[in-house]
């Protein structure tokens, strides 16, 4: 009894991890295709707002406080959100072909996860909006305690020189960064079952 279950389980496992690996590695390729010419949109943004060499933390501030800066965080966490949807989609297709033991071609799921690209988009826009409005009191007081302890000198100086109030800003910003991943996993959780209601049941994001 326990050596034919064994075999079903080797023989599921043989339907899946094939497909599994394939459409994994041709999952990160595209993203990171898609993901590298954007960031380096932004580098050279930053670098060509500055017109210096290197970029500031007061840069780097200032452009993530703009229009521009904090449309680039929405699009960027919901491009990536939705490259996550989208590789839990093509992993439920071939749990669920796998289940039935039916071949499994990584193209046709590649195909049919284009299908849900919109859907998944609008999804990882609305999440990655969630999470930024759910980060702003958090930011706020990282920001405070920035304008408290740390405005008097750049912020490499701080990292060169690590003087006590660098240590105590360091303690605080840990603590408030922690309570925010708290809240941050909390959504995630909320959200866990988000893909497949939107695959298998149809449901708008």
């Amino acid at each position: 009894m326990l050596l034919d279950q064994y075999r079903r389980a080797l023989k599921h496992l043989r339907f899946v991890l094939k497909p599994a690996i394939t459409f994994e590695f041709w999952s990160t390729l595209i993203f990171m295709v898609s993901f590298v010419p954007a960031s380096g949109w932004l580098l050279n943004r930053l670098v060509a707002a500055s017109g210096q060499y290197a970029v500031s933390d007061s840069d780097l501030l200032a452009f993530f406080l703009s229009t521009q800066g904090i449309l680039f965080l929405v699009l960027s966490v919901g491009f990536v959100l939705a490259f996550w949807f989208a590789e839990q989609v093509g992993l439920l297709i071939i749990s669920l072909r796998a289940t039935f033991e039916k071949e499994i071609s990584v193209s046709l799921v590649l195909w049919e996860q284009i299908t849900h690209i919109p859907a998944l988009i609008r999804l990882g826009l609305l999440q990655a909006a969630g999470y930024l409005v759910a980060s702003i009191p958090f930011v706020l007081g990282i920001g405070l305690v920035y304008w408290l302890l740390l405005r008097e000198w750049d912020l490499y100086y701080y990292i060169n020189t690590q003087p006590l109030n660098w240590w105590i800003a360091l303690i605080i910003a840990g603590t408030i960064s922690a309570g925010y991943l708290l809240l941050a996993a909390w959504l995630s959780i909320r959200w866990l079952f988000s893909i497949p209601i939107l695959v298998f049941e149809g449901a708008p994001p």
